[in-house]
């Protein structure tokens, strides 16, 4: 309907206006509308997600709008196309990479499910209040790679200052935040290695982070914020318990759903312990909005993706990565204990059986070296499976 105001009139363009009220079917009871569904196809999840509100009215029913909404998008096209943008965006990863020669451009992949559920871009604009992060284009929930780069930037950064002992200090975790910002120099190979990922103010980072795509299409939820004191929040009036809660629904990605996080860097070295800060990140800090919660928590993902293993289409044109974990096993030292596990599964993953064997010895003499192929370390999962790695005979332990 126009509206007039002060002379101005304000109308929805023509061809607009005919599109609004054909994608409801409101439903009422005694007068009251109490539910609205979408009786028309939608074209762009995103843009109908982010953008579009047909009347005041149904936004009080928010409620049944996302419901509906989750319901619209698990269409069977839908599913086709995660599959096909997935192998897509792999095949270009894959040119890529043979685009980089001196050095070559190197690709790990990880793959992980979500344990219970995740809501990446909570906060962003959105006509209904509370949003999600959508890909542009096709629709399906993604986590963007600044989101990757971002949670794995910090917990490396945690690891540091836990390392340095000032977890617990606000004004030198300002000087070490400040520290890696500015590209400081430091003694401290963690420092070094933590500016070389990631990059400074004065050069730019040397590995790259893709955005994390789902293996199959994520299957959303409805959930809900409750707060019960918004009066008090918004400093009208002092919490009481005759307020009454404010529901908020918001729609979330559920248990299950599982992503591929893509990663390359030119230094191969550098990627075990992407690798190993990047999974320490998303299943002990978690990705995305309220991580404290219990959102964003992430495992290692049990469904395959439909059409192909995992990372099989990625794997198949990178470059071998025996020359890279030659060189991790190489560089490897006794700081270097919280990546030793994502190292041996790495190596497991060697098809020369016989380099695959030699390099394990040579990780198994790095350990003894630094004192940790003890008797102490024997019922340790990567110890058990380093042996395997030998031969299946079990290594001789130093004397604790």
């Amino acid at each position: 309907m126009p509206t007039e105001q002060e002379g101005i009139v304000l109308r929805l363009p023509n061809d607009v206006q005919g599109h609004v009220n054909p994608y409801y079917q409101p439903r009422y009871d005694k007068g009251k509308l109490v539910s609205c569904r979408i009786v028309k196809p939608i074209g762009s999840p995103a843009l109908f997600f982010n953008k579009f509100l047909p009347s005041p009215e149904q936004k009080q029913l928010k409620s049944s709008f996302l419901r509906e909404f989750a319901h619209q998008v698990e269409a069977k096209e839908l599913q086709a196309l995660v599959q096909h943008v997935r192998v897509r965006t792999e095949a270009q990863l894959c040119a890529l990479s043979k685009a980089f020669t001196t050095p070559p451009l190197v690709f790990d992949c990880l793959d992980r499910e979500v344990v219970w559920r995740m809501i990446v871009g909570l906060g962003n604009a959105n006509v209904l209040e509370t949003s999600m992060t959508l890909h542009r284009l096709y629709g399906f929930p993604y986590i963007p790679g600044s989101a990757v780069k971002g949670i794995t930037r910090s917990y490396a950064f945690w690891q540091i200052a836990e390392h340095l002992q000032i977890a617990d200090q606000k004004e030198r975790l300002q000087q070490l935040d400040k520290l890696l910002l500015e590209g400081g120099k430091s003694n401290l190979d963690a420092i070094q290695q933590f500016q070389q990922i990631f990059g400074t103010t004065a050069h730019q980072g040397s590995v790259i982070f893709f955005d994390a795509l789902p293996l199959e299409l994520p299957k959303l939820e409805l959930d809900i914020m409750n707060p019960h004191y918004s009066k008090y929040y918004d400093g009208t009036e002092p919490p009481a318990d005759w307020l009454e809660p404010t529901p908020i629904p918001f729609l979330t990605v559920g248990k299950g759903s599982a992503f591929r996080f893509y990663f390359a860097s030119q230094d191969s070295t550098l990627l075990p312990t992407v690798r190993s800060w990047l999974h320490s990140a998303v299943s002990e800090l978690g990705i995305g909005a309220k991580t404290r919660a219990g959102y964003g928590e992430l495992t290692e993902a049990s469904a395959q993706p439909l059409g192909g293993t995992a990372g099989a289409t990625l794997t198949a044109a990178t470059a071998d990565p025996t020359p890279s974990l030659e060189t991790a096993v190489a560089r490897w030292q006794a700081r270097d204990m919280g990546t030793l596990p994502q190292l041996i599964e790495q190596l497991s993953k060697i098809p020369d059986a016989a380099r695959r064997q030699q390099l394990a010895h040579q990780l198994q003499q790095k350990l003894k070296e630094a004192g940790k192929w003890t008797r102490n370390y024997q019922s340790k999962s990567w110890y058990q499976a380093l042996e395997k790695l030998m031969g299946g005979a079990p290594g001789e332990p130093s004397q604790s």
